[in-house]
């Protein structure tokens, strides 16, 4: 039964991708899938919650087989117009890379590291204190129980899940997700990160591609899949590593589409899987928040129609604005007083931030050289950003990010910890969906970009 819950997800993905358009890469198709299927079915439980149906094994095939069918009729009307779509299956029009030794090397390792992690990730059971006693415990509670907003951890007074920081603070998409595998047979939940890290590689490595070579590509996939924190943490049932597979993914999709200004389907899926972003975090508006930024400039460019422009924004924070709703209408205490909403101003608390943050930053043992590399190219490529604007839509993206979850950071009342604490734990793993958007940046610049093309044209010598 595992292995038919994960297919759904997979095909409920796909049909979603081909529903928006047919003119994704093959590499695309596969990568995505999985991502947005099971980000769609984690929804789909808390709307089967909601609506008092519950959450059970039968109802997911229900719901889910009514969801595939609302995607076929879109995605028939594009496959109709597409009269060159099977002949990216085809041996003929499968467009594989050429390769080189460089290539080559890289994606052997690329394999290798991320089978002996995909290894380790579903061989051992969840033992992070987080899991234990957070996500991985509400994902069987749910599956046991069959609801969310009822959840006896949530109405018991037996437990303290409700309070400030506690459980209910956090966005329901680790837990759901978790949930829905328990339900069709899983003996243990990490199967959901093993799939998604795998994936996230498939997604960068094709972003990439559509900025640069082949090799570069392969090069600096690698790059980012060696951090070291981030890859510890991808074998562990956290929400880090799960919701920066939606924050970075959305928003570099979209940068690329500012970029391009046409493509319009790739600011679909930026919507879709920003959306998805703030159902596994609450503090992914941010990323939702700098994705709309760069919506507006084209929408004020008259790039973009206000009424494209308008379904992006809404689409972008429906999982925020959605969560606060199931929240509010089923009377669920999520630690919302923890938010400061008026401005202020406070030394003491900045200077802390600040010294923080510079050790934080410059910890190579945490983010290996993604901090180095994306600081010494915005260096050498300062020229170019200033007089070509090269990448500067990704520079101000990744800045952006950085300095709006900054704040939120700032405009939190610390009732239940120490600011150093939240910074040196709850931040670090935060910067995980920073990692993506700096290599981005490291591997599609005007000068990373003259040196990979030079070094492609003596490889295919």
């Amino acid at each position: 039964m595992l292995i038919i819950g994960i297919a759904l997800s997979i095909l409920l993905g796909l049909t979603l991708l081909l529903a928006v358009s047919s003119k994704f890469t093959i590499l695309e198709y596969l990568s995505f899938s999985f991502p947005l299927g099971i980000g769609l079915q984690t929804f789909l439980m808390s709307v089967l919650d909601w609506t008092n149906v519950g959450i059970t094994r039968n109802t997911i095939l229900i719901i889910s087989i009514i969801a595939i069918l609302g995607c076929l009729w879109p995605a028939y009307l594009h496959l109709k117009k597409d009269n060159d779509f099977l002949k990216k299956f085809s041996i003929e029009g499968c467009k594989l890379p050429k390769p080189n030794l460089v290539w080559i090397l890289f994606m052997v390792l690329i394999v290798w590291f991320e089978g002996m992690n995909f290894y380790k990730t579903v061989f051992f059971p969840s033992f992070d204190t987080d899991s234990i006693r957070g996500f991985n415990f509400a994902g069987i509670a749910i599956a046991a129980e069959g609801t969310i907003k009822n959840l006896s951890l949530f109405t018991s007074p037996n437990f303290t899940f409700q309070t400030n920081a506690g459980l209910t603070s956090y966005t329901p998409f680790a837990q759901l997700a978790y949930a829905y595998v328990y339900l069709f047979g899983a003996m243990a939940s990490k199967i959901i990160n093993a799939l998604m890290y795998l994936s996230f590689l498939g997604i960068f490595y094709s972003l990439l591609k559509r900025v640069t070579t082949h090799t570069a590509a392969a090069i600096f996939t690698f790059m980012m899949m060696i951090t070291p924190e981030m890859l510890a943490f991808s074998a562990l049932s956290g929400i880090n590593v799960l919701h920066t597979v939606y924050a970075s993914s959305g928003l570099i999709m979209a940068i690329i589409w500012f970029n391009r200004k046409d493509d319009e389907y790739l600011l679909v899926i930026s919507a879709l899987l920003l959306s998805m972003n703030c159902f596994a975090r609450n503090e992914g508006i941010v990323f939702s928040a700098t994705a709309c930024l760069l919506v507006l400039y084209r929408t004020l460019r008259r790039d973009i129609s206000w009424k494209k422009a308008s379904l992006f924004f809404l689409t972008a924070f429906f999982g925020f604005l959605y969560w606060t709703l199931f929240l509010k209408a089923n009377n669920i205490q999520s630690g919302g007083n923890l938010v400061i909403t008026k401005l202020f101003w406070d030394a003491e608390k900045i200077d802390t931030i600040f010294r923080e943050l510079k050790v934080l930053y410059s910890n190579t043992q945490y983010y290996g050289l993604s901090v180095v590399a994306f600081v010494l190219l915005l260096f050498l490529n300062s020229w170019n950003i200033i007089r070509k604007r090269d990448q500067l839509a990704a520079v101000l993206s990744t800045l952006g990010v950085m300095f709006l979850y900054t704040l939120i950071i700032y405009h939190i009342d610390y009732k239940w910890d120490s600011i150093e604490n939240v910074l040196r734990y709850s931040y670090k793993r935060f910067f995980f969906s920073f990692i993506p958007l700096l290599w981005f940046y490291v591997a599609s610049n005007h000068i990373t970009r003259w040196f990979t093309q030079k070094a492609d044209k003596l490889l295919y010598r």
